[in-house]
């Protein structure tokens, strides 16, 4: 779901054409809502967005690296930072410099809302019946 980088694209909210499935179920909105879009605009440098397997990529690396256990949705902050380190999405939203020296970059991973099922397809496991 891009419908913040459409809307930004378009300097205004703009409703999806389509809608896909994603694993990325909480974040799966038609349109940006009207204030948050307004209070983005002005803050914000842009949008970005990631693919389903960019997602499945960032789980794994955060339970395998950090022991931390993430919804697919809670991990879209993480994919793209993962994603920016090859190379794959626009400049000037990560990576911004101030005399010379990359600035900090802050993210924010959560989640937890995960079945085990879903978790355990993601990591490559069959999960154990009881």
């Amino acid at each position: 779901y891009d419908d913040h980088v459409t809307s930004f694209r378009n300097g205004t909210r703009t409703p999806l054409e389509a809608s896909p499935p994603s694993l990325c179920d909480a974040l799966q909105a038609a349109a940006p809502g009207r204030r948050s879009f307004e209070i983005n605009r002005k803050r914000l440098a842009g949008a970005l967005s990631v693919t389903d397997e960019e997602v499945l990529m960032a789980m794994k690396i955060a339970f395998e690296t950090l022991a931390l256990v993430l919804e697919p949705s809670g991990a879209v902050a993480l994919a793209a930072l993962l994603s920016e380190r090859e190379g794959k999405l626009s400049a000037g939203i990560f990576g911004e410099e101030e005399n010379g020296k990359s600035l900090p970059v802050a993210i924010i991973a959560s989640g937890g809302n995960v079945t085990m099922d879903k978790f355990a397809a993601v990591m490559g496991c069959k999960q154990q019946q009881p």
